[in-house]
């Protein structure tokens, strides 16, 4: 089913709204929240996309991989910091 203008607003907006969520998850130590953030706007935009076109998919797409990145960024400083407070200690 065809969806109104309105609708698709939406949907652009969220997809924007997911791209600029997956950058912020490349803040150090802080970026968790906003992959969460990320993820969860990406699978509820792809619900309501179903199998229309949607002119921010790129956006929507972006977020997710940016999100992923900033992710594993994230975890691996974790780690070095798991690693380094290892070391402080022993």
């Amino acid at each position: 089913m065809m969806k109104s203008p309105a609708e698709r607003i939406r949907l652009i907006e969220d997809s924007l709204a997911c791209w600029v969520y997956g950058w912020c998850s490349f803040i150090p130590l802080l970026g968790i929240p906003f992959l969460v953030l990320a993820t969860r706007k990406f699978h509820q935009t792809r619900i309501e996309i179903e199998n229309e076109w949607n002119p921010g998919s790129r956006y929507l797409n972006w977020g997710m991989i940016l999100a992923v990145l900033g992710g594993l960024l994230s975890l691996i400083q974790y780690g070095l910091v798991f690693v380094g407070i290892l070391k402080s200690l022993a």
